[in-house]
């Protein structure tokens, strides 16, 4: 009778967020709905004092939590507006309007990093959205926000830059955490050791999480991937994902990249160790760790930058034809940022026909 009650109770609150399409809150429209977690829902909306969509961020309070959830919904918010970076998603505003509280982000309509590990993303792209995540890290941790729930689908793709995202996790300095000892949060295929056993963690946490990415995107496997028996039960199978990432049980990066530079393995390696203080402290660390491996250099952005002759001679012609492309903008003789032309190429034709060159130029 109780289970019914909660579940009759579950349906008319998630009617309820699904009915937001079309309504004011404060000085947002709501427009459609384009994403969703345990806790919130994010619909694209107008700001209409500024004229300008946004990503509006949407929490109900929860029926059994609601306190917590709350706390925890704000603190996102207080994290991104503290959090001033090119490679993290900025908040503009916060409010409430009975019973909804919600905040506004920049509107990332390019995807997330997991969609482009999907279509497989070659060393020279996915090396720099690494780096464009671990400077992300650095600046965070440098301004005490530990991120705690870093994945693939936390980082957005916005005209070539990586953008962290989704904060709700987040421990921030000089705020008491909301999270128990012996509490087990974030996402388990991404967890460190210590957030497995549900133990107090910080910025070494981030980097293991990291490392996982880096292992995951650039051997297109996952380091714990799941090769447990049919038929086991979910905490069984739960159990022993936890039991492989104490134990730092995975293979070599190279085992499955034999062209793998070792300077770019090491860092992998070290990022996953077993015991925080055997990993990097922070992500000034890593990146620092990363600028040393010498195969990427932040400072250079020009890497991802070719002569736009070199492209156009290959892809104009076809996508001018199609309509794909404004053929004004592209001027022979310029530069283009070839993440910028593929996205204005719908049909995915520019990502099949040069990345054999951004590999050559990068």
């Amino acid at each position: 009778m109780v289970a019914n009650h909660l579940l009759k109770c579950q349906a008319e609150k998630a009617r309820s967020m699904d009915m937001l399409t079309g309504k004011i809150l404060g000085d947002f429209h709501v427009e459609s709905l384009i994403g969703k977690g345990s806790m919130a829902r994010v619909y694209q909306a107008q700001q209409v004092s500024l004229n300008r969509h946004v990503a509006l961020k949407v929490l109900e309070e929860g029926l059994f939590t609601p306190g917590e959830n709350v706390k925890r919904f704000l603190r996102e918010a207080e994290a991104l507006a503290r959090l001033e970076h090119a490679n993290i998603v900025p908040a503009y505003s916060a409010g409430e309007e009975n019973p909804y509280y919600f905040f506004a982000m920049r509107l990332i309509r390019g995807g997330t990093l997991e969609d482009a590990m999907r279509s497989g993303l070659r060393r020279p792209r996915a090396m720099r959205w690494i780096h464009h995540i671990c400077r992300a890290l650095a600046y965070a941790h440098a301004s005490g926000v530990v991120h705690r729930d870093l994945k693939p689908t936390n980082v957005l793709i916005h005209e070539g830059v990586a953008l962290l995202s989704d904060f709700g996790l987040a421990r921030l300095k000089d705020m008491s955490t909301i999270t128990h000892m012996g509490y087990v949060l974030g996402t388990p295929m991404y967890m460190s050791p210590e957030q497995t056993l549900g133990e107090e963690i910080g910025t070494p946490a981030d980097c293991f999480s990291l490392g996982v990415i880096m292992y995951q995107i650039l051997t297109g496997r996952h380091p714990f991937a799941d090769e447990a028996p049919r038929g086991i039960s979910r905490a069984e199978r739960r159990s022993r994902l936890f039991r492989k990432i104490q134990e730092a049980q995975y293979p070599q990066p190279s085992s499955y990249d034999p062209g793998m530079p070792r300077e770019i393995e090491q860092v992998v390696v070290r990022a996953m160790s077993r015991r925080p203080e055997d990993r990097f402290a922070d992500g000034a660390a890593m990146l620092l760790a990363l600028e040393d491996a010498g195969y990427y250099n932040p400072e250079d952005e020009r890497i991802v930058r070719i002569d736009a002759t070199r492209v156009l001679e290959q892809v104009h012609e076809h996508l001018a034809h199609n309509r794909l492309i404004d053929a004004d903008r592209w001027q022979v003789g310029g530069t283009v940022d070839i993440d910028d032309l593929a996205g204005e190429d719908p049909c995915g034709i520019v990502d099949g026909r040069v990345e054999e060159l951004l590999d050559r130029h990068a």
